[in-house]
């Protein structure tokens, strides 16, 4: 699921990558993240354009 939602953001342009996250007794996630952005309020502005176009339900922005 999380590789078929990165190749359709990759396929609309974004920058998606998929990471696999270990959450000990809740099993294997995997965790679809998209770009790099220079500030919290791009990262946010991105997620809700996605948002609205029907490509994710739903997104947590955070700056690293």
């Amino acid at each position: 699921e999380a590789e078929a939602l990165g190749k359709r953001l990759r396929n609309s342009g974004a920058e998606a990558y998929v990471v696999k996250a270990d959450l000990g007794a809740k099993g294997i996630w995997y965790r679809v993240r998209v770009g790099r952005y220079q500030s919290f309020s791009e990262a946010q502005k991105v997620g809700s354009q996605l948002k609205s176009k029907g490509s994710v339900t739903d997104f947590i922005a955070t700056i690293y």
